[in-house]
């Protein structure tokens, strides 16, 4: 008789990875708001969003992934939000 399959078990991932790839995603995301709000800027001259101006959304794109590259938290409450990677190191 074979015996019992296993329960299904995950590991829990070690809370200095989990950091290391949040702060590699919150580079990644910045960069990709500099990149789309650029784009927006050069190519949204005509285009409205409810009513404001696509460019207008492109400053505020750049505006949020340079103040996330330099270290203010533009990502409060959400899976990339900086205090998680303090919460983390501290349960360790």
């Amino acid at each position: 008789m074979p015996p019992p399959p296993e329960p299904n078990f995950i590991p829990k991932p070690d809370p200095v990875e989990e950091a290391r790839q949040r702060k590699r995603m919150r580079i990644f995301m910045s960069f990709w708001a500099i990149g789309g709000g650029l784009l927006f800027v050069i190519f949204g001259r005509d285009w409205l969003v409810n009513g404001i101006p696509m460019q207008w959304l492109g400053y505020f794109l750049i505006l949020l992934g340079v103040l996330a590259l330099a270290g203010v938290n533009v990502f409060i409450g959400g899976p990339l939000d900086r205090r998680r990677d303090k919460r983390d190191s501290d349960q360790k």
